[in-house]
């Protein structure tokens, strides 16, 4: 009976959906296009927690007028053929919450740039003006194990004064706080000026807590193989005498640092808030403004705002001026000089900001906060230059890569790099339908790190794609990360995260 069970739980599953209407991939990471089609059936595997889950996903971009809802309509499915309840549990309010919009990517009104424009649900790419505080931002980071119900809007009237918004994910509300950013801008002829104040109410709000306790779920009771609650053994003589009873048994001993609880903010699931934020300015004038010929000469600043917390206050600024940013045809560039005083970075909230506001140390359960990793820079002085660059030729690929080299007591470089080959070529491989690959790293050299030395600011990935037979195609998909093991930020743990999935394009 159970083995029946077993076969006739997938079977109605895939019954239901092909019922259904099937919808759009979106991007499952920063090097992800994409496709060419807008509704697709996938069924492949993903990492999702450090576990690997098959999942059977439909998606869709519906659109009505200016309205469009990309449906997402998902199912996980274990080793033995059960169904897992994930996206679909109604135990409680965020619950219920979280099982409804998992079914929507995203719902939109309108495109970006245009008068009116909003998106809720997965943000893929949010950057505020020249994105000295917030470039390239999305919420999709941990896609699909995670879906985020984040929001960004656009107002732009014509002659007036725009208006650009944006939140993280609405559920961080009741986790502690949210990521909030906005600029305001006013054209003027030929010049523009803007301001942006982008800000983290609650960075302990990037902590998963599944089971809605108050407690991160990398900090739940740490449990034991013969069923010993570790965490709340904290005498010394008790820990000594478990383990001589352990060794005494033939069992190993246990490394009680492993499972301590250090970080005081968090005992007994009581803790304060720790927020960081910025705020800028930038002016902008426009010596050519055409669709495809287009040459702007911009500055923009920052100034830090941080809370006086037991890692005391963030204090910092800086500046990137003269900018010059050019259009040509396929070609988009810009280079600028920057100046950086004290305990400021540049597009702090980044792509991976998610990955970084909040980790836990793997062997001691220590949280570290992204802010902290501006004490490095306290008294220093920074300058040199940034620059990136984009472009796509046709029937080879396009490519986009960022660079930051700045100089002084410690000298720091930042790299990012993605590249993908174009369709024309790929016909000359036979069944070969995609090949997209990207790198980045943040920080080089602030903890005395070599160019490639794997640190918590370094990830790299590839999808590789195949085609099977007419709309139907094979997709590759692995990324590295790495997080913290202790204090030392050279000393990291690599996570493999893989997807392996069929689509179906119609």
């Amino acid at each position: 009976m159970k083995q029946l069970r077993r076969i006739a739980r997938p079977l109605i599953v895939v019954g239901t959906l092909l019922l259904l209407d099937a919808v759009p991939a979106p991007a499952e990471d920063v090097t992800a296009s994409a496709t060419t089609t807008n509704q697709s059936i996938s069924l492949g595997s993903t990492t999702i927690d450090g576990e690997q889950w098959q999942r059977l996903a439909f998606r869709r971009e519906m659109p009505f007028g200016k309205l469009a809802i990309a449906a997402d309509i998902e199912f996980f499915v274990n080793s033995e053929g059960g169904l897992s309840s994930r996206g679909w549990q109604f135990g409680n309010f965020n619950q219920v919450l979280s099982t409804l919009y998992r079914k929507i990517y995203y719902i939109r009104y309108g495109q970006p740039r245009d008068p009116v424009y909003v998106r809720v649900g997965g943000l893929d790419d949010v950057t505020l003006g020249y994105g000295f505080l917030m470039s390239h931002y999305r919420n999709t980071l941990d896609y699909p194990g995670v879906k985020n119900l984040g929001i960004h809007f656009e107002l732009n009237p014509a002659g007036g004064i725009a208006v650009q918004g944006v939140l993280n994910n609405l559920l961080d509300i009741t986790n502690g706080g949210p990521v909030v950013g906005g600029r305001v801008a006013k054209g003027l002829g030929p010049f523009e000026i803007g301001a942006s104040l982008v800000y983290d109410v609650d960075q302990y709000g990037g902590l998963p807590d599944n089971n809605n306790d108050g407690l991160p779920d990398a900090l739940e009771p740490r449990i034991g193989p013969d069923g010993v609650n570790y965490s709340q053994i904290r005498n010394p003589a008790d820990q000594n005498a478990l383990n001589a009873i352990l060794v005494a048994n033939g069992q190993p001993s246990i490394d009680w640092a492993k499972y301590a609880r250090r970080d005081s903010l968090y005992r007994e699931g009581n803790r304060e808030t720790d927020s960081y934020g910025m705020v800028g300015a930038d002016v902008a004038m426009k010596l050519i403004d055409k669709p495809s010929l287009a040459l702007i000469t911009y500055g923009q600043m920052g100034i830090s705002l941080d809370d006086n917390d037991m890692n005391g206050r963030a204090t910092g600024w800086g500046f990137g001026a003269p900018g010059l940013m050019a259009v040509v045809g396929p070609v988009r560039a810009r280079i600028e000089y920057r100046h950086l005083r004290d305990e400021f970075q540049p597009e702090y909230f980044n792509s991976r900001y998610d990955h970084n506001r909040a980790t836990v140390s793997a062997d001691s359960g220590v949280i570290t906060l992204k802010d902290e990793s501006l004490n490095a820079l306290a008294g220093q002085t920074l300058n040199g230059v940034f620059g990136d660059a984009a472009v796509r030729v046709p029937l080879l690929g396009e490519a986009s890569a960022q660079y930051q080299y700045l100089h002084g007591p410690t000298n720091q470089q930042r790299l990012s790099a993605l590249a993908g080959v174009d369709q024309g070529l790929l016909q000359m491989v036979p069944k070969l339908s995609r090949i997209e690959a990207f790198y980045t790293k943040d920080n080089i050299g602030l903890y005395g790190d070599g160019f490639f030395q794997k640190t918590v600011d370094m990830s790299y990935g590839y999808r590789v794609g195949f085609t099977l037979a007419p709309g139907v195609e094979m997709i590759w998909s692995t990324r590295w990360l790495f997080r913290p093991v202790g204090s030392d930020p050279l000393v990291v743990e690599p996570q493999r995260q893989i997807t392996f999935a069929t689509v179906f394009n119609f």
